[in-house]
């Protein structure tokens, strides 16, 4: 059984050695132009695109799908490659599910069952229908979100509970953000006792950074991105590019949003020692349909802004600096190429 190595625990709470707030007046800004990919519209019920290598598009299929949740198709032809993951309960299959692409590597949170899964893209190619995704974790009975694999064997998640708001003065105060496992550890079976339920509004993305020692944290609904080294240690805050946006209502401990739900980042990845951070600028209060792509080194210095006249969450970036964007709002997601003019 999989053991959890909590730092969300009373007493642990400590402040940030650099906390900065920011915005992005005075940034080198570059408009990107962009072009739906055509065999995008060959596929139905899409969570997420990635592209890999070789022109492979990644396709992951939302819940209920009958048939693989995971395709590899020919990004010029729509041609199928490869299929994994069936949709299903149990070993080898998963319910509800999101993604994250990196190093080659496809990874599986299915939230539902509380199962990490990893793909190895070229192993899948290569091994076709005798390849089979390998089950990196069980989380099962613990309350994280957004796991992910960072490395030497370990894991991380979200907190649901970490949670401050200066303006609605809701907070619990003495959580940390993120929660480490291991493979081999028992886990602890101790309770939280925080003063108010922000399982709903608290989501984020976590990219590990192993050649850094860093861990990156951005949050889905709330401009703010941490910076933690690889042990969980707290090494920068920063705030930004606006200030928050989303309004809380205080339901007999149970926090919700008033309203919409907001966005802010979405899907962070790394290329080339440079991370890219998707800002969305609170699509959800004000129907923004714009992406903001920040580029930023390791230590939270902005080199360049990216602005994309279209929506789009999950994204890859090529060797030649294009970028392909999915635009998972509508039933049938539109999957863009962004490039420089």
């Amino acid at each position: 059984m999989l053991g959890l190595l909590c730092l969300a625990c009373a007493g642990q709470h400590s402040l940030w050695p650099e906390d900065v707030t920011f915005d992005l007046t005075g940034c080198e800004e570059v408009l990107l132009k962009v072009e739906a990919v055509p065999v995008a519209g060959l596929f139905q019920n899409v969570n997420n695109y990635f592209v890999a290598p070789d022109s492979v598009l990644v396709v992951v299929h939302r819940a209920g799908r009958l048939g693989p949740l995971v395709q590899l198709a020919d990004l010029r032809t729509g041609a199928i490659l490869e299929e994994t993951l069936p949709f299903g309960a149990g070993p080898q299959a998963a319910l509800q599910v999101s993604a994250q692409f990196r190093d080659g590597v496809l990874y599986i949170d299915d939230f539902a069952q509380h199962h990490l899964y990893s793909i190895d893209i070229a192993d899948l190619r290569t091994r076709g229908v005798d390849y089979h995704p390998t089950l990196e974790a069980d989380y099962h009975g613990w309350e994280i979100n957004n796991v992910t694999a960072l490395w030497r064997g370990r894991f991380a998640g979200v907190n649901p509970y970490c949670f401050e708001d200066e303006a609605s003065g809701i907070a619990n105060p003495d959580e940390e953000r993120l929660v480490f496992f291991h493979r081999h550890q028992r886990p602890c079976q101790k309770r939280r006792t925080c003063d108010y339920d922000t399982g709903n509004v608290v989501q984020g993305h976590i990219l590990p950074l192993p050649a850094q020692d860093r861990i990156v944290f951005a949050s889905s609904t709330v401009p703010l991105i941490e910076f933690y080294d690889g042990s969980g240690r707290k090494v920068k805050r920063m705030r930004g590019p606006h200030p928050p946006f989303a309004r809380y209502a205080n339901q007999n401990g149970n926090i919700a949003f008033i309203g919409s739900v907001p966005f802010a980042y979405q899907g962070p990845i790394v290329k080339d020692n440079m991370l890219f951070l998707n800002y969305i600028g609170g699509f959800g209060a004000d129907g923004n349909l714009c992406s903001t792509i920040i580029q930023m080194d390791m230590v939270g210095d902005i080199h360049q802004v990216l602005r994309a006249p279209v929506f789009f969450s999950s994204f890859s970036v090529m060797d030649d600096g294009t970028i392909y964007g999915t635009d998972a709002h509508s039933d049938t997601p539109t999957l863009w190429k962004l490039f420089v003019n």
